[in-house]
């Protein structure tokens, strides 16, 4: 995603109205994706973590690294093992 199209994203976005309305305060929207993205991105790699566990892998790591270059390998795992 290039940063012009990350802009329009967050525009878009901030045109949703707050169905809370005056109920609670309204965070702005960069701070709750500043708290949920990264929440998501860890989670995503113990997901990672997880499945390579249950294939059987010893050295997750070096895995990791091998597999960032190659990701049918890593979508291989997926379709393998579940």
């Amino acid at each position: 995603m290039q940063e012009k199209d990350s802009l329009h994203l967050l525009d878009r976005l901030a045109a949703i109205q707050d169905p809370r309305k005056d109920k609670g305060k309204r965070h702005p929207l960069n701070s709750i994706l500043c708290g949920a993205i990264p929440q998501i991105m860890a989670a995503l790699r113990n997901a990672a973590i997880a499945v390579l566990r249950f294939a059987g892998v010893d050295r997750i790591a070096d895995e990791i690294k091998y597999l960032a270059s190659k990701p049918q390998l890593a979508v291989n795992y997926i379709t393998d093992v579940f």
